[in-house]
């Protein structure tokens, strides 16, 4: 139970990063001409500049989801590399590319640079999921699967 509950936190990083992104997409747009210093403010605050309109807890809200992302990232590529049922390299481009993407990021100032690697390993591990050879149930072996018990049914 307590491995379940650490893995709930760390995925707390993704769903509070997808909202920031959804009102990145979606509600900066409307707000631009009605609150130009606010929608400044929210993206100075992914790109780390100070800002003039008074955010509330959102700028801690970046942080810790940041934490929590990379932190999600790396347990995820360990757990998948270890688990060995999807590329191993897929595993390790998901976890080790964000640590070593962070730096070059940071020195090019573009810290979405850092979603790359994240990017590219979920798609290697995706095409592995969706490329892999499946056998119906119908051409299965009969030892594979295990047989309902027609007394138990009754």
């Amino acid at each position: 139970m307590a491995r379940t509950g650490r893995l709930r936190g760390l995925s707390l990083g993704l769903l509070l990063t997808a909202a920031f992104v959804f009102v990145e997409a979606f509600v900066e747009p409307l707000l631009v001409n009605s609150s130009p210093a606010f929608v400044e403010g929210i993206l100075g605050m992914v790109h780390g500049h100070p800002s003039e309109v008074d955010l509330g807890a959102l700028p801690t809200l970046w942080s810790i989801s940041g934490a929590l992302v990379l932190g999600g990232c790396i347990l995820f590529g360990i757990a998948t590399f270890r688990a060995r049922v999807l590329p191993r390299w897929a595993a390790t481009v998901f976890a080790a590319g964000i640590v070593v993407s962070a730096p070059i990021a940071a020195a090019l100032q573009a810290p979405r640079l850092t979603a790359v690697p994240i990017g590219l390993g979920l798609a290697w591990m995706g095409y592995a999921l969706w490329s892999e050879r499946r056998t119906h149930a119908a051409a299965a072996p009969a030892g594979a699967m295990p047989q309902p018990d027609p007394a138990a049914a009754a």
